[in-house]
């Protein structure tokens, strides 16, 4: 199972602050996949008219790892 959470609290820089988790419910940690996954962020910016600047934290096979985006809704 994935999951995207929103924090209440903006980074130190302004920035909306997104974490990617994933449970693997026991699963063995023994293989590395690649993969997509997409979340309906238009329910979570509604208010956003331009963009909105994300920082999204996760974590990799072997350490945590960040990304930095910009958020533009579509019209």
């Amino acid at each position: 199972m994935v999951n995207l959470t929103k924090h209440e609290e903006l980074t130190a820089e302004g920035k909306t602050l997104l974490e990617f988790r994933h449970h693997a419910y026991g699963d063995p940690e023994n293989k590395s996949l690649y993969g997509y996954v997409s979340f309906p962020l238009k329910e979570v910016f509604n208010e956003v008219t331009d963009s909105v600047q994300l920082h999204i934290k996760y974590k990799g096979f072997d350490e945590e790892k960040n990304i930095d985006i910009t958020y533009r809704p579509r019209k």
